[in-house]
């Protein structure tokens, strides 16, 4: 039992630097910058580590759910009117959102399709900035002169960045409600 008190209390602070470093962040209006190589890698191992805290937490229905999630290559989220149970809450819904990871289905409550979106923009937002650049290089190179090529591209990797900080901060503070509140 006291090895959970313990792991609340840094739990707790973790949360509380995660506050503090997004409104930081907010406050400068700071967006992430392809010149520094590890900041996708830092806030997805934030992620990973919140992650790892709802196993340790006993949470492992969220647990699963966020690693399954992390593992679909593509986010294809279908809609599902049916009734299925939910692979969060395990409650039986009407409405649900459907995806497949590693062959296995999950049906979650459609009232988490933002947090299930957000979660994997956030952990492949490196992935799609690369997809990204090679897109922009390949269609546009007979259309366009270079600098018109490399203004879309950086206008298109800014929109992302500022998605992706969105999508990394909600994440964040949903993860961290669920630790502290034991749901999602």
């Amino acid at each position: 039992m006291q090895t959970s008190s313990t792991s609340s209390t840094s739990l707790t602070g973790q949360c509380d630097q995660s506050e503090e470093r997004t409104s930081t962040k907010r406050g400068t209006k700071t967006i992430a910058s392809s010149n520094e190589p590890n900041y996708y890698n830092d806030k997805v191992a934030t992620i990973n580590t919140y992650i790892e805290n709802f196993r340790l937490q006993y949470l492992f229905s969220l647990h699963e759910v966020c690693k399954a999630v992390q593992n679909i290559d593509f986010c294809a989220i279908k809609h599902c009117s049916a009734w299925n149970t939910c692979n969060l809450t395990g409650e039986l819904c009407a409405e649900s959102v459907h995806f497949t990871s590693n062959g296995v289905a999950y049906n979650v409550h459609v009232r988490f399709k933002h947090f299930i979106t957000c979660l994997w923009l956030s952990t492949h937002i490196h992935d799609l900035i690369e997809e990204q650049k090679k897109e922009f290089q390949n269609n546009n190179s007979l259309q366009a002169s270079q600098t018109q090529i490399q203004t879309q591209a950086q206008h298109a990797k800014e929109e992302l960045e500022k998605g992706f900080e969105e999508a990394y901060e909600f994440v964040c503070k949903i993860m961290c409600k669920s630790l502290h509140t034991e749901t999602l």
